[in-house]
């Protein structure tokens, strides 16, 4: 959705608690400018819902917590 969009400074709010499959793959990849991950509060993940989500995120200083407690 935001990939390669290197003047975003702050993720929007992603509230979903149930992921499906790849829903947030990719979402912020090599947005270098991102200082601030967003909160994840999903706590059933689908396969590679976060796959690859930050690569690239240069500038992220801190890694959101993952509560999840079921993987499907």
């Amino acid at each position: 959705m935001f990939r390669g969009c290197s003047t975003l400074i702050e993720a929007p709010s992603l509230p979903a608690t149930v992921l499906k499959f790849q829903c947030y793959a990719n979402m912020f990849e090599r947005c270098t400018s991102l200082t601030t991950a967003p909160v994840l509060p999903a706590t059933i993940l689908a396969t590679s819902c976060y796959s690859n989500m930050f690569t690239g995120c240069t500038s992220l200083t801190k890694a959101p917590e993952l509560p999840a407690i079921e993987l499907v």
